[in-house]
C-alpha cells in the first residue's frame, strides 16, 4: 500500500509538471501571436490576400521543421501561417510523424485563401453592377452623388412614386360629410396643432403629416365635437412615432390637452385612427414635394421660410383641401420667389420642365393662397388664429412673415386639377 502511494504520488508529480509545461509553452505563443491578431483584424484587400497565397508553402515548410524538431510525446501549438492574413485563430497540434497532416493543413488553408478571393472579387462585381452611371442621375442631383443620405441615385424614382401616392392618399373636402363639426373647428385645432410642434420643438415634417392624419381619419369617420381635439393629438402622437428620432409621450399628449382625456381614451383613439387609415402612412405631404422643389429652384433661406410660411397658413384652411400638396408645394415657391426674381422669373424653366405643372393652373392656386394670407381666420368668438404668424415672427424664420406679399395680375380663376 505504502509503495502504490509513493508511486501514485510521483506520477501525480510528473503529470503535474508536465501539465504546467505545456500550459506556460501555450500561453507564451499565445502571447506571440496576440500582437498579430490584433495587428490582422482589418479585412485585407484583393492584393495583399493574393501574396498570402505565395506564401502559404513556405508557413507550411517551416511549421513542419518545427515538429520533426519537436521531443517525441510533446504537442507544440502551431499557429496557421496562411490565415492570418485574415485574422484567422484557428490552430492545429502537430508531433512526431505528422508530415502528412502539414500537407492537408495547408492545403486546406490554400483553399480557404482563394474561397476569400473569390468572395471579395464577387462581392466587387456586385458593387459595380449596383453603381448607377451618372447619365441616369437628374441633373438635380449631381453634386449629392458621393451623399448617401440624398440618395442621387434614387431621387427620380422617389419623386414619380410620390406623384402616384399622390393621387392615392390626398385628403379632399369633407366637411360637407360632418355632422359636428365644422370649418372653423378644424382651424382652431390646426392652430392649436401648430403651438404644441413648436413647443415640443418637432421635426417640420411631423406638422405635415399630423395634418394629413387627421383629414384622411375625418374623412372616413364623423368625429364628435368633443373627440376632435383627442383625435388631434393622437395624430400628433401617430406622426411624432413616425417621424422622430425621439417621439413625444402618451403622458406629454395628455398633459397638453390639459387632462381632457385620460391615457387610455389616447391609446384607444391611436389603435382607431391606425386600423382606419389601414397602417399606411408612407404618404407623400406638402412637405415632401416643398423640399424637392426649393432645391431644383436654388431658393435661399429667404424663400425657403416664406415658401414654408405661405404652405403652413394654407394647412388651417379646409378649402385648401382642393389642391394636391405637390400643387400647394408648388404655389408657395412661386409665391416667395416674386420679390426676388420678379413674377416672370418667379417659375423658372428647371421647374416647370420637372414639375410639368400649367402655369394657369399654378397661379389660380397662388391667388387663393394670397386670399388666405391676406385673411386671418377668425373664430365665432372673434378670435384671431394667429399662430402660424407668430410663429415666422421669430428670428429663426428671419421674421418673414412681416414681408410685403406678393400680387398677380388679375385673371379669370382657371380648375386647378
Amino acid at each position: 500500500m505504502a509503495r502504490s502511494s509513493g508511486r501514485r504520488k510521483e506520477a501525480t508529480e510528473s503529470g503535474g509538471g508536465g501539465s504546467s509545461s505545456n500550459s506556460s509553452s501555450t500561453r507564451k505563443d499565445a502571447a506571440e501571436a496576440a500582437p498579430s491578431k490584433m495587428r490582422l483584424r482589418r479585412r485585407p484587400a484583393l492584393a495583399d490576400i493574393s501574396a498570402a497565397v505565395g506564401n502559404n508553402q513556405g508557413g507550411a515548410a517551416a511549421a513542419a521543421g518545427a515538429g520533426a524538431g519537436s521531443k517525441p510525446g510533446a504537442r507544440k501549438t502551431v499557429r496557421c501561417q496562411a490565415c492570418c492574413w485574415v485574422g484567422c485563430n484557428r490552430q492545429r497540434a502537430t508531433g512526431k510523424g505528422s508530415g502528412g497532416s502539414e500537407r492537408l493543413a495547408a492545403a486546406a488553408a490554400a483553399a480557404a485563401t482563394a474561397s476569400l478571393i473569390a468572395e471579395t472579387a464577387a462581392r466587387e462585381a456586385r458593387l459595380k453592377r449596383c453603381k448607377v452611371p451618372p447619365s441616369e442621375i437628374s441633373e438635380h442631383d449631381v453634386v449629392d452623388r458621393d451623399d448617401p443620405i440624398a440618395c442621387a441615385e434614387y431621387a427620380m424614382d422617389m419623386y414619380r412614386r410620390y406623384k402616384e401616392l399622390e393621387e392615392k392618399y390626398t385628403p379632399t373636402v369633407y366637411m360637407h360629410t360632418q355632422v359636428d363639426i365644422n370649418c372653423k373647428m378644424r382651424a382652431i385645432l390646426i392652430d392649436w396643432i401648430v403651438e404644441v410642434h413648436l413647443k415640443f420643438k418637432l421635426a417640420d415634417p411631423t406638422l405635415y403629416l399630423t395634418c394629413h392624419i387627421i383629414d384622411r381619419f375625418c374623412m372616413q369617420e364623423n368625429v364628435h365635437r368633443s373627440k376632435l381635439q383627442l383625435v388631434g393629438v393622437t395624430a400628433l402622437l401617430i406622426a411624432c412615432k413616425y417621424e422622430e428620432i425621439f417621439p413625444t409621450e402618451v403622458r406629454d399628449c395628455v398633459y397638453i390637452t390639459d387632462h381632457a382625456y385620460t391615457r387610455e381614451e389616447v391609446l384607444e383613439m391611436e389603435q382607431t385612427i391606425l386600423r382606419r387609415l389601414k397602417f399606411e402612412l408612407t404618404v407623400p405631404t406638402q412637405w415632401t414635394f416643398l423640399v424637392r422643389f426649393l432645391k431644383i429652384a436654388k431658393a435661399t433661406d429667404r424663400q425657403h421660410h416664406r415658401a414654408q410660411y405661405y404652405l403652413e397658413r394654407c394647412l388651417q384652411e379646409h378649402e385648401a383641401l382642393s389642391f394636391r400638396p405637390s400643387m400647394l408645394a408648388a404655389a408657395s415657391v412661386f409665391l416667395a420667389r416674386i420679390p426676388d426674381s420678379g413674377i416672370k422669373n418667379a417659375w423658372p424653366d428647371a421647374l416647370a420642365k420637372f414639375c410639368n405643372t400649367p402655369r394657369e393652373g399654378l397661379e389660380c392656386c397662388a391667388r387663393l393662397m394670397i386670399k388666405f394670407l391676406l385673411d386671418e381666420p377668425v373664430t365665432a368668438s372673434q378670435r384671431h388664429l394667429v399662430a402660424v404668424k407668430k410663429k415666422f415672427l421669430g428670428e429663426r424664420f428671419l421674421a418673414v412673415a412681416i414681408d410685403d406679399l406678393p400680387t398677380l395680375p388679375r385673371k379669370p380663376n382657371i380648375a386647378s386639377n
